[in-house]
């Protein structure tokens, strides 16, 4: 079973919301549609918020709690679980939220094995606000969808 260390985990999870976020702002200077381009640019600004949550959260942490090992199951692999090269200018919009809900998923399903990995009550609530985070997230994306489809 693979395991890493707190610090490795949210140092991970910190660089993956930065770099999805820069992908989004590249999506919105690539947009002709004015519409399309404040959708993408609000979604990097959500992603960018998640990674100014983590940083800060790393600041005010235990070295004991960052410094915690973390196991997770046999499939999650953290540098192989996601790929943001799937978002590019070639896809529509909608494709692009439906990706980003699928790549939420994945987060989501992480964070709860995560939450559940641990006997340090900081940990679980750390991981929890994750979920509630990345559900907030996914509801607010879902929004978007049907507005993209419903025109």
């Amino acid at each position: 079973m693979p395991s890493r260390q707190v610090h490795d985990v949210l140092d991970w999870i910190l660089a993956f919301h930065q770099q999805l976020a820069d992908r989004f702002q590249s999506l919105a200077k690539c947009a002709d549609d004015e519409r399309v381009q404040l959708m993408f640019e609000d979604m990097g600004k959500r992603e960018l918020r998640i990674a100014k949550s983590i940083s800060e959260y790393e600041k005010g942490a235990s070295s004991n709690v960052l410094n915690t090992w973390l196991q997770f199951g046999s499939e999650t692999e953290l540098p192989k679980v996601l790929d943001v090269d799937h978002l590019d200018a070639t896809l529509e919009p909608p494709a692009i939220v439906e990706r980003a809900l699928e790549i939420d998923d994945v987060l989501v399903e992480l964070y709860r094995e995560l939450e559940g990995s641990t006997s340090v009550p900081e940990l679980d609530e750390l991981f929890a606000s994750l979920v509630a985070l990345e559900e907030s997230k996914q509801h607010h994306y879902a929004w978007v969808l049907s507005e993209l489809t419903r025109e």
